[in-house]
């Protein structure tokens, strides 16, 4: 497997490998502040995705072209829409393409935008059409497309491009987890961004279907979240 993967100027890529063993070619260009900046303001202006425009750095695509040119790969999958754009540094148009969307932006933004207010709100209105544009751009470039949840792939209209539910995160560094200090028996907690509507699916089925399971064996069981 071999990696493509912006990081920060901060950021270790010694460290970055540690953490992905199973990658055999890494490659982590530095994301530039100012030169993301001046890519997001043209995109702002000539109406570009953002998140796109944000991670469209010319050592990422050239990267990609570089790994394919030692050796070229068997499948290429763009990890969210945003590194969708890198496609383009691809030399050869017979590899297959398979765009991990995950989450469907568009409908995410187009639910929280009601809630939000302020430069929030507006951001999101601004960007939930751009995103759709580079969602259906993703769908109609790629062999295969997978989302986390079937709520998202609903939320697409795929056409005839092949779905799949992959349900999992990519984990894209090192991840601790700490036990808590005292910790409470029974206590089940979630942790996880509850603007993402798989999220908050997950968490209402779990509570809905699943806990009420283990309050049968557990009386004292509780549900926490964080």
């Amino acid at each position: 497997m071999d990696l493509v993967a912006t990081r920060s100027v901060d950021e270790d890529p010694a460290r970055i490998a540690a953490g992905l063993p199973f990658v055999d070619r890494m490659r982590l260009p530095i994301l530039r502040r100012v030169k993301s900046g001046i890519r997001v303001g043209r995109a702002l202006v000539g109406g570009g995705c953002l998140q796109q425009a944000l991670y469209n750095s010319a050592s990422a695509r050239q990267a990609v072209s570089d790994l394919e040119a030692e050796a070229p790969p068997d499948l290429v999958v763009a990890h969210l829409v945003r590194t969708v754009p890198w496609l383009e540094a691809l030399r050869s148009s017979s590899v297959p393409v398979l765009v991990d969307i995950q989450d469907a932006l568009s409908a995410q933004y187009r639910e929280a935008r009601g809630r939000a207010s302020g430069w929030r709100g507006w951001a999101m209105t601004l960007e939930e059409g751009r995103v759709a544009a580079a969602e259906r751009d993703a769908v109609r470039r790629a062999d295969g497309v997978t989302f986390i949840s079937a709520r998202d792939a609903a939320a697409l209209d795929c056409g005839t491009t092949p779905v799949a539910i992959a349900g999992a995160a990519f984990l894209g560094g090192p991840v601790s987890v700490r036990p808590p200090v005292n910790p409470v028996p029974g206590r089940i907690g979630f942790l996880g961004n509850l603007r993402t509507a798989a999220n908050r699916d997950m968490v209402l089925g779990f509570a809905r279907e699943t806990f009420p399971s283990i309050r049968t064996l557990r009386p004292d069981a509780t549900f926490h979240i964080f």
